[in-house]
């Protein structure tokens, strides 16, 4: 599968995959702000603690900040 089908436009960019194949979270990893006194959210831990426990992931997306990916042929 390529990342253009999982729809990755920018890096870094997670994906969960459940044990089923089935796609439960993609985007951002966390979001800390470079401010040590403001805080985060783990997005990815959050996911992955949801799935574990058999909760619905929320959210199950975020939008993807960082680098473009470049496609050349």
């Amino acid at each position: 599968m390529s990342l253009a089908v999982l729809g990755q436009f920018s890096t870094p960019t997670a994906y969960l995959i459940d044990n089923e194949g089935i796609l439960r979270y993609t985007g951002q990893i966390y979001n800390h702000p470079t401010h040590p006194l403001v805080e985060g959210v783990d997005f990815l831990k959050n996911a992955i603690l949801a799935l574990f426990q058999g909760q619905e992931i929320q959210p199950a997306q975020t939008q993807q900040v960082g680098t473009p990916l470049i496609w050349r042929k």
